[in-house]
């Protein structure tokens, strides 16, 4: 961190040029990420996906209903 610190202080306003040039790259590539991950979820993976949506809900209900009858 401190050597970040330095190198910015040292270059001045062109390291906060590459700086954001670098963060606007690394956005754009999450954002392909993101949409290939969803992709694949709601193609290849559905199944499973809202098979464990299923388990959840139904251990959400009976840990309410447990609840409940402790009350």
């Amino acid at each position: 961190m401190g050597a970040e610190v330095g190198y910015f202080l040292y270059r001045g306003k062109d390291a906060i040029h590459i700086a954001e040039t670098t963060a606007a790259t690394a956005v754009a590539s999450v954002v392909g990420n993101t949409e290939q991950v969803a992709d694949s979820l709601f193609s290849e993976y559905l199944l499973p996906f809202e098979v464990a949506s299923l388990l959840l809900l139904v251990a959400v209900v009976g840990s309410v209903v447990m609840a409940k009858k402790r009350i």
